[in-house]
């Protein structure tokens, strides 16, 4: 760390406490005020003579010594703190240095009352025999008034952790609830894709040839496999979360009802590397993916369309990509596509909510035509028990 960078922190530290310090400060010169008015009252009461300068004189230093140790004080309150079950260290760490803060404060009190007023009043002999006199006198008050000082911000820091603790608690609460919240739209959006009359009446229609064939096999694959889908949309299969190898067995039960549906017209290539299989990644999220590449690149048009899926790990991300032979997204001026279906938008949010900037979802035409989409998101292993969340 460079002297600018020290320099920098501590400003920063300064600048943090500047309140507390203020208020320090206000509170050690009504303490002079105090004293002031304190002598006044006494010499009236003995008959003693009395100066305005010569209480401030007497007061002033000793105040004023503990409004330049209290940013001091405060630094060591940081340094040993009370907190993690660490209560008996932090003492005896405080105890250390209030002895030898408490002896520097002395000394320079007794000397300036030394050579402002005490060589003066004949009651001692030298400035050793006034330092002497301090500490006969102010030694204890000195220790209880640093664990007192001490006392005062530890307290602070503790109401302050209990704030940041609350604000964090509420925070990643609305964090939970808004991810559940993406996640149950993400099913009802894939839900809403695939109870559409048209899927559906395709689907029937599909699985109502098979019987007619006696394909009947094949038929109760179908029934069972839409079964799977529609329990996953809604929410009855895996948590926020699962893994590539289950996110892919979801997508190859929506792929063979489409493979019926559209027989020789879809052509799809499902390429997953297997050391991604554990990867952790959002449910539901390869399937409105591909379903948004049937329905806009390959249903609309005639002919046989393909779709290709490649699930691979890259220097500690997972990269997600998704291509059609359709006719591409409709660019806008700025070279994105013009508009996003509602799953895309939903899957975007998601992706947000979970990685922050980590993850991303970029929408492009491909080089040789169609439309592509590429997810890209923290590699983290089923092993590792963590989401990469943000």
């Amino acid at each position: 760390m460079t002297a600018h960078d020290g320099n920098a922190r501590t400003e920063g530290w300064l600048y943090r406490r500047r309140t507390e310090f203020a208020i320090a400060g206000a509170i050690w010169m009504s303490f002079v005020l105090i004293h002031v008015v304190q002598s006044f009252v006494g010499a009236q009461a003995a008959a003693r003579p009395w100066t305005l300068l010569g209480a401030i004189t007497n007061s002033l230093p000793w105040w004023f010594s503990w409004l330049l140790l209290t940013p001091l004080i405060a630094w060591l309150v940081e340094r040993f703190p009370f907190s993690g079950g660490q209560h008996w260290q932090a003492i005896g760490r405080h105890a250390a240095y209030a002895i030898p803060i408490t002896i520097a404060q002395l000394v320079a009190t007794g000397a300036t009352y030394w050579f402002t007023t005490g060589q003066y009043t004949g009651v001692a002999t030298s400035l050793a025999n006034q330092v002497q006199r301090y500490f006969g006198s102010f030694f204890l008050e000195s220790i209880v008034t640093y664990a007192g000082t001490a006392g005062v911000f530890i307290a602070i820091d503790f109401a302050r952790a209990v704030r940041d603790e609350a604000v964090n608690r509420a925070r990643l609460e609305a964090h939970a609830a808004a991810l559940e919240s993406s996640v149950a739209q993400a099913r009802l959006d894939a839900l809403s894709m695939q109870m559409n009359p048209h899927f559906l009446f395709n689907t029937l229609t599909a699985i109502a040839g098979l019987v007619s064939q006696e394909r009947k096999a094949e038929a109760r694959e179908v029934i069972q496999r839409l079964g799977e889908l529609l329990r996953q949309s809604l929410g009855n299969g895996s948590g926020p979360y699962t893994t590539v190898a289950k996110e892919a067995a979801l997508l190859e039960d929506y792929l063979y009802i489409q493979r019926i549906r559209f027989s020789d017209r879809l052509g799809v290539t499902v390429n997953i590397d297997r050391d991604t299989h554990d990867g952790v990644i959002p449910s539901m999220l390869l399937q409105p993916l591909v379903e948004n590449a049937i329905r806009h690149g390959v249903e609309p048009r005639e002919g046989k369309g393909t779709v290709q899926v490649s699930v691979q790990r890259d220097n500690g991300t997972l990269r997600i990509r998704i291509a059609d032979s359709g006719a591409g997204f409709a660019l806008g001026r700025d070279g994105r596509p013009a508009r996003e279906g509602i799953g895309i938008a939903n899957t975007r949010e998601r992706l947000d909510h979970i990685y922050g900037p980590a993850g991303s979802l970029t929408l492009r035409n491909g080089p040789h035509g169609g439309a592509e989409a590429i997810v890209v998101v923290p590699w983290v292993s089923e092993q590792s028990n963590g989401h990469a969340l943000r």
